[in-house]
């Protein structure tokens, strides 16, 4: 604890006031309450002078470190539906391609003789980012 407050300490050196970055927060604020600092302000043996911030601020530091901890973000998952698969993206490319009088219906179907499941909108959709026609307008340019 003493070392992580001398080496904060250190890291501010030649500066008159210390610089206070996002990077030394953690060690901040671990330092901090871990010295008791927070409670300078209620015990008198403790003078104020020694402090490294405001209680309120170390309070702060670590509330902040321990939010941060068990923010969940590690297991976040991210709303909206999930990408289509960029190999079944081409696979539905090709057999538009390749078989021009196939709809979207019949796309699907083929593709659950495969094992894929999607939807007849999806089948559209993909179809539609790649600049191919519906079936009837398909057969007609081919």
């Amino acid at each position: 604890m003493i070392r992580t407050l001398l080496h904060f300490l250190h890291y501010n050196m030649g500066y008159r006031r210390m610089r206070w970055t996002i990077e030394t927060a953690p060690q901040r604020s671990r330092a901090g309450y871990a010295s008791g600092d927070w409670k300078a302000s209620r015990a008198t043996s403790t003078p104020r002078s020694f402090c490294v911030a405001q209680p309120d601020t170390i309070l702060a530091w670590y509330r902040r470190l321990i939010a941060q901890k068990f923010d969940g973000s590690r297991n976040r998952q991210y709303p909206g539906r999930p990408k289509v698969l960029p190999e079944l993206e081409a696979l539905v490319v090709r057999m538009a391609r390749e078989n021009s009088d196939w709809g979207y219906d019949r796309i699907v179907g083929a593709l659950a003789n495969l094992g894929h499941r999607i939807a007849d909108q999806t089948v559209g959709n993909i179809l539609r980012r790649h600049g191919i026609a519906p079936a009837p307008k398909r057969s007609q340019t081919a």
